[in-house]
């Protein structure tokens, strides 16, 4: 039995060398076993962590495009029209999202049932954006910042921007964000809001 990578291989040799008459019908009769591996190969990269067969059916095609450009000078999957279409090359070329994808990965297990809590309504408030503030406090040395610090990691990886503002100095030296009042100062400078500005998250 051949491997989904031999198996994708063999699919961008039909493809380029046999001209087959009706190449999405066969993606669509073989895409499974040609992408039986992908899911392990998101998560093992840091791309996805909760890939959905959507994500794998997508996946698979950025990599047979890939195999096509590298194979038949540039000549994408954009040559065989019928073929569905993606574009991964954003979400797998990106270093930064993927590395703090690696890092919520790492923090999310060592949250403890009450900072578990929080993060999980917080994250929930933010998918559903219901507008909601959280005011999150505590004594000092309880992991407040943890949260904090977890929250963007995941946040950012989740492709949604996190601005982290602190309301006095000693703070901003404590944590790895700025000033309130100058993040509120750079974003005036924009001409417009960024659609996600509205989730930024106070530390």
């Amino acid at each position: 039995m051949q491997s989904g990578c031999q198996l994708c291989n063999l699919f961008v040799t039909i493809l380029h060398g046999c001209s087959p008459s009706d190449p999405a019908a066969l993606w669509l009769q073989f895409w499974t076993q040609i992408c039986d591996d992908l899911h392990w190969t998101l998560q093992q990269k840091n791309i996805l962590q909760n890939s959905t067969e959507e994500d794998v059916f997508d996946y698979g095609l950025y990599l047979i495009d890939k195999l096509l450009s590298s194979s038949s000078g540039n000549k994408g999957l954009e040559h065989w029209p019928t073929m569905p279409q993606q574009n991964w090359a954003l979400e797998v070329g990106n270093c930064l999202i993927a590395e703090q994808t690696c890092l919520a990965n790492e923090h999310i297990p060592k949250l403890n049932e009450e900072q578990q809590k929080a993060f999980d309504e917080i994250v929930e408030a933010v998918n559903n954006k219901s507008g909601q503030i959280f005011f999150l406090h505590g004594p000092g040395s309880t992991g407040k910042t943890y949260i904090y610090n977890t929250l963007c990691y995941f946040l950012h990886g989740q492709h949604k921007i996190t601005i982290c503002v602190a309301s006095s100095g000693i703070r901003v030296v404590w944590s790895d964000c700025q000033c309130m009042h100058a993040a509120i100062h750079s974003l005036a400078l924009h001409e417009g809001p960024s659609p996600d500005s509205k989730h930024a998250t106070q530390c």
